[in-house]
């Protein structure tokens, strides 16, 4: 554990070290990992492409690969990686998972797999290792592209540090590489429905590096398709929204009610859509639908000559509906920025790194 420690800090090092030799030299400065194809190293030094940083959700993959649901997280990067071929003729393309070390399995000191793509599908600049023989080497942690095998492992205080300086070691590097590219390429932000936080992070810093006037007003590209905005509006509804509503009163009827609002939002039909979108016409009338009902006592009264019950009612089921639509609209908000193109389309996608 102290050597994984002390590698961590040494890469830690040698990349600040770097970055100042470059600045008294006057030259650019490349964060790259070896796990890229050879060939986007080549067009690193020797063509003028611009350099892309590829930003794409990795958590929500990982957590479809554990809960078993492997076909479609291997359906997702393949499409990914088919749309990265694509940029790779008009950019030099960084792709943060070439650097994987955010193995660890949810609560133990195990591996999870690799970012799945395999070592024998992309012609990398490294040579993949060979799995490690654990009865040569038992208190080494197992290497190569496979998933752990070993039997459960307690993770303890010695690993939650690990997992800690890793974590923060790429958070401070994703953001690194994001200030040394010259435009970000995001790809399905909210796949699965679920907002990838450190996309949006890192849309954010480029951001604020064309606000300074440091990216030529470059803006970023995001290719977000409506299926994943639709799938995103329902599990902020059910999954965020919705129990807090319940805990704090917001929303009030019987168990059975709140089921049956649930399943009526996950069914997708047109009044439900504009519901978990913030309209609050489609919202009001399902809530009469599934007999719950907005708490008049979370508006003001204003006193004996104030509004009703009634027009209390109406109001806080508009306070509801003005939560959902700012819930929803975290990448809209940037789009109206101007720092971020968003396109539903892949042809779009492409056409904007290759006019």
């Amino acid at each position: 554990m102290h050597d994984l420690m002390q590698i961590l800090d040494w890469r830690s090092v040698e990349g600040m070290l770097a970055s100042g030799l470059s600045s008294s030299t006057g030259k650019p400065h490349y964060q790259f990992a070896v796990k890229h194809p050879a060939a986007t190293f080549y067009d690193m030094l020797y063509t003028d492409k611009q350099v892309v940083y590829l930003s794409h959700p990795i958590s929500e993959i990982r957590r479809l690969f554990a809960a078993g649901q492997r076909s479609e997280a291997v359906e997702f990067v393949r499409n990914m990686q088919s749309h990265v071929s694509r940029l790779c003729g008009s950019a030099t393309v960084i792709e943060p998972t070439a650097v994987d070390e955010w193995r660890f399995a949810d609560g133990s000191a195990n591996l999870s797999p690799r970012w799945p793509f395999g070592p024998d599908e992309r012609d990398l600049l490294y040579v993949p290792p060979g799995p490690l023989q654990p009865a040569a080497v038992p208190f080494a942690f197992p290497a190569g592209w496979n998933e752990d095998e070993r039997d459960v492992l307690a993770a303890g205080d010695a690993v939650a540090l690990l997992q800690k300086a890793i974590e923060r070691q790429i958070n401070a590097r994703d953001h690194t590489l994001v200030e040394e590219t010259d435009r970000i390429a995001c790809y399905r932000p909210l796949f699965n429905g679920n907002a990838s936080r450190g996309v949006e992070e890192e849309l954010r810093h480029f951001a604020g590096l064309v606000r300074l006037g440091l990216r030529n007003g470059q803006t970023s590209v995001v290719l977000m398709r409506d299926e994943d905005r639709k799938a995103f509006a329902q599990r902020t509804l059910i999954e965020r929204l919705l129990p807090g509503w319940r805990a704090t009163g917001l929303l009030q009827g019987q168990e059975n009610n709140f089921d049956k609002f649930i399943q009526c939002v996950k069914s997708g039909d047109s009044r439900s859509e504009a519901a978990v979108r913030g309209d609050v016409d489609q919202l009001r009338s399902l809530l009469r639908e599934c007999e719950l009902s907005a708490n008049p006592d979370s508006v003001p009264g204003g006193g004996t000559l104030g509004p009703t019950e009634a027009a209390r009612r109406q109001t806080a089921e508009g306070n509801l509906a003005l939560q959902i639509q700012k819930a929803v609209a975290e990448f809209e908000e940037l789009a109206q920025g101007g720092e971020v193109m968003i396109v539903e389309k892949e042809q779009a996608f492409y056409n904007a790194f290759e006019a």
